[in-house]
């Protein structure tokens, strides 16, 4: 009996060490992105309408958090021709739960009134 609680707790460690040890699952990585993707728009250009959000590349850093390169895509309200798409690519960093630790804007389209 002590061997085999013995080998289920090892089992189990091991276990829940490889869970934590892989990348995240594509559908986890797509549900955070929808869901801070709207406010983030909305605070870059809050006058314009958010459409959707794409996640370009993902992955897990040396030190065990997880990078995410979105690109948010919307149009703006305030256009004389076209629809005016404005986009803006974004690196973010989380921890293993997913708590936003570092984030900053790789590129975007958005033109500057000088």
């Amino acid at each position: 009996m002590k061997k085999l609680i013995i080998s289920v707790a090892v089992f189990v460690t091991f276990g829940l060490s490889v869970v934590c040890a892989t990348p995240p699952e594509p559908n986890v990585v797509q549900r955070f992105s929808n869901t801070i993707a709207y406010g983030i728009y909305k605070a870059a250009w809050p006058t314009a309408r958010y459409s959707d959000v794409e996640v370009e590349n993902y992955g897990e850093k040396s030190n065990g958090d997880y990078y995410l390169e979105l690109k948010l895509s919307g149009n703006g309200r305030v256009c004389f021709i076209g629809k005016c798409p404005l986009w803006s690519k974004l690196l973010i960093t989380t921890d293993t739960g997913f708590n936003i630790k570092n984030m900053r804007v790789l590129k975007h389209n958005a033109k500057m009134v000088e």
